[in-house]
């Protein structure tokens, strides 16, 4: 019965446009009928049909997991190892060296002597020495690291509309049955959707004609007739009435003395 009606008040809805201005098509006031998603507005008497819209919303999901990873880290190593080393070690001995005296002098006869000289020699010796060193050593290590991973998923929502379907026949007074569902309606004023009230069964449903305005904002029947939303305010100037000005010239600055008593540069663009 609900898919019956909804059929019914799309078919009007399209209509609507049309016969205001051809005028051959009339409207018989429509009746609620025990459908529980028809809200009305005591102020204007616009009743609005509910809708129940799924909405897919990507959200990002950021988990964290847990991983084995190597890391090197350094290490101070200190080693003493034997080395040999080849060392140089000077030997001096005293060495009796023959030696001729006065040999040029022709008063004394001449004779030789001998002196104690002292000879330096270099002996080589191999000796095992101790040798300390130090270099750095890398050293790998199993660590347990947390890595965030993001995710994408759609996260699908309930969202409820009002969509404008007609309006209380006004020969009958509509009959509330209490406050409507409290929420946020994207797509109705927060003004208007406070006022939204149940519509009771077998209350008589009249099509939205052409020109109305709903919540400041005028119907899509208005629109598919031809009707300018705008005021006469609002349409501009059209493009015939757009005329080119011409740009004044630059006029030369007026003759005048400066404060050294000379005449000011002329300046032209």
């Amino acid at each position: 019965m609900r898919s019956n009606l909804a059929r019914k008040l799309l078919t009007l809805a399209t209509i609507t446009g049309f016969s205001s201005g051809l005028g051959l098509v009339s409207f018989q006031p429509l009746s609620a009928q025990e459908s529980p998603g028809f809200y009305t507005d005591p102020a204007t008497g616009i009743v609005y049909r509910q809708i129940m819209r799924t909405i897919e919303k990507p959200v990002v999901e950021t988990k964290i997991e847990q991983r084995q990873q190597t890391v090197y880290k350094p290490k101070t190593v200190t080693e003493t190892r034997p080395t040999t080393r080849r060392m140089y070690i000077p030997v001096t001995q005293n060495r009796w060296v023959p030696k001729v005296e006065n040999r040029w002098n022709p008063f004394v006869a001449p004779r030789v002597a001998y002196h104690h000289v002292p000879e330096t020699t270099w002996q080589v010796r191999d000796e095992v020495i101790a040798e300390t060193k130090t270099h750095v050593q890398w050293e790998p290590e199993t660590q347990t690291v947390s890595v965030p991973q993001q995710s994408l998923r759609m996260d699908r929502q309930q969202q409820v509309d009002f969509e404008p379907v007609g309006r209380v026949a006004p020969n009958a007074m509509p009959q509330t049955l209490g406050p409507a569902a409290a929420g946020s309606v994207p797509n109705v004023p927060p003004e208007i959707a406070a006022r939204l009230r149940p519509l009771a069964a077998n209350s008589p449903i009249q099509p939205i004609r052409s020109g109305t305005s709903i919540g400041g904002v005028s119907s899509v029947a208005s629109l598919a007739s031809g009707e300018s939303p705008r005021s006469s305010l609002q349409t501009g100037l059209r493009a015939t009435e757009l005329v080119p000005r011409s740009v004044p010239s630059y006029v030369a600055p007026v003759d005048a003395t400066g404060i050294a008593g000379l005449p000011p540069m002329r300046i032209w663009r």
